[in-house]
């Protein structure tokens, strides 16, 4: 983990359990962009969330950046992407990710709050059925309490898997 205010990562243990593992989780106080520009390992999962006190992201949203990820995802990588779904430049940001990503981008509606998430694939492209996804949350649900079901009808009320299907 990347985050270049220390405050956060305090929020983050204080508020949400971010744990104190070493052994698992790496904790870098610095800037992600220089990070990663430096970096020659690839990642599974990269997240971006990155907004300065004014909303705005900055480096952390634009194409050469973007590219730079894409470069350090894995073959099964994927990229995820906090945007702002009620400003003007939301759609510019997909174009950017979608340009990285060459048009593998899923943008999951915006909540209240306005957050909307954009994922990316690198790789073999994704593709799986709602109802798996359903399964896979009931699932999660059961076990552990995560209810992603108002997500999922999030996603099909905004009709953004067509024929039933997740595609990235």
């Amino acid at each position: 983990m990347v985050e270049i205010e220390p405050g956060v990562v305090a929020a983050a243990r204080q508020f949400f359990k971010l744990p104190e593992d070493p052994k698992r989780l790496k904790i870098v106080i610095g800037d992600g962009a220089e990070f990663l520009a430096n970096s020659d390992q690839t990642y599974d999962l990269i997240l971006v969330d990155g907004f300065d006190a004014n909303a705005r992201a900055g480096v952390l949203d634009t194409l050469p950046f973007y590219q730079v990820v894409r470069a350090h995802l894995s073959e099964e990588g994927i990229m995820a992407v906090n945007l702002l779904g009620h400003s003007r430049g939301f759609k510019d940001s997909v174009e950017r990710i979608r340009s990285a990503f060459d048009g593998r981008v899923l943008t999951f509606p915006s909540c209240d709050s306005g957050n909307a998430i954009a994922f990316a694939a690198a790789g073999e492209p994704i593709c799986i059925s709602m109802d798996d996804l359903k399964d896979q949350a009931l699932t999660l649900k059961k076990e552990i309490g995560l209810n992603l079901l108002p997500t999922l009808t999030r996603l099909e009320q905004a009709k953004t898997c067509k024929g039933g299907m997740l595609e990235i």
